[in-house]
């Protein structure tokens, strides 16, 4: 049973499919099992297996659920509601925060919709994660701490400012310790593909180490190179006072700078219902977290 995109099953707009338990735990299913469900348990697939919330395996007599060992396990609203949440996540990215999210499910407390955010930005992760490539423009940043908090707290951005010929924008960030050699080479080879051109500052810590001989390096201080980067972090910076956001921790910050390239993501992607498959197969590939659901 392969899983039909939703792309094919809409014209991009998804609010007609949304208010439909059945669709969504039937999606959902199809998504986690393609070729059919497999018990968790025993490994054994049964023949023509329905798309049900609740399975019990015929051989050993356990019950499995289309949720359970993902980011939704455990939680007792409905799929449509947490569909919905992604959804208008995705048609919201620029503008979305943790307070509208409130309204929007019609949560009596702030701190459910908090935990919600939580949960859709570590789904919203592996889509961020992937390596991007072409000229990849790469530097840094850094923000402030709170009133009581009076470090700096640093963090590495790559931009894919031409992919396949084309202008792209795609932007990965990741929170570091400090900005030191290490460091950089780490960001590059997790979030750029190797083969790629990629254009650093010209100066330390940036000079090319040449373990790094997978790419093609370019110390370059050029205004062209310059104004992507700082283009992005000018909009970056003003996001991020928008929402009123303070790093606090580097863990927490680091679910700051993916909610950030998701939304470049989604400015990105003319296709929004397939990046609504994306972000849930997000969600079944993160395991469980804790708090209400």
């Amino acid at each position: 049973m392969k899983p039909e995109p939703v792309s094919a099953e809409c014209d991009g707009d998804m609010s007609h499919l949304l208010t439909d338990e059945r669709w969504c735990v039937s999606h959902l299913f199809a998504l986690r099992w393609p070729e059919g469900f497999v018990c968790p348990f025993c490994g054994y697939r049964p023949p023509g297996q329905l798309p049900v919330r609740q399975v019990v395996c015929r051989r050993c007599g356990r019950m499995s659920t289309v949720t359970a060992g993902t980011l939704l396990h455990g939680s007792k609203k409905e799929l449509n509601c947490w569909f919905r949440a992604i959804w208008w996540l995705i048609c919201n990215a620029a503008d979305a925060t943790t307070r509208d999210l409130q309204r929007e499910l019609g949560f009596a407390g702030y701190q459910t919709a908090w935990t919600w955010m939580g949960k859709l930005r570590s789904a919203l992760r592996e889509l961020v994660e992937e390596r991007i490539s072409g000229m990849v423009v790469v530097g840094s940043g850094e923000l402030p701490g709170g009133r009581r908090d009076q470090c700096l707290y640093h963090f590495l951005v790559a931009v894919e400012s031409v992919a396949g010929g084309r202008l792209s924008g795609a932007v990965r960030m990741a929170s570091v310790d400090s900005v030191e050699a290490g460091a950089v080479s780490g960001f590059i080879r997790d979030h750029v593909l190797p083969g790629s051109v990629v254009v650093v500052p010209d100066r330390e810590p940036f000079t090319p180490p040449v373990e790094m001989d997978c790419y093609i390096y370019i110390a370059d201080d050029a205004n062209s190179n310059a104004l992507v980067l700082r283009e992005v972090l000018e909009h970056f910076y003003t996001w991020y006072r928008r929402r009123k956001y303070q790093p606090f921790s580097r863990h927490r910050m680091q679910g700051q700078l993916d909610e950030f390239c998701f939304t470049r993501t989604v400015l990105l992607c003319r296709n929004k219902a397939e990046l609504f498959d994306r972000v849930l197969m997000g969600v079944i590939g993160h395991g469980p977290q804790g708090g209400e659901g």
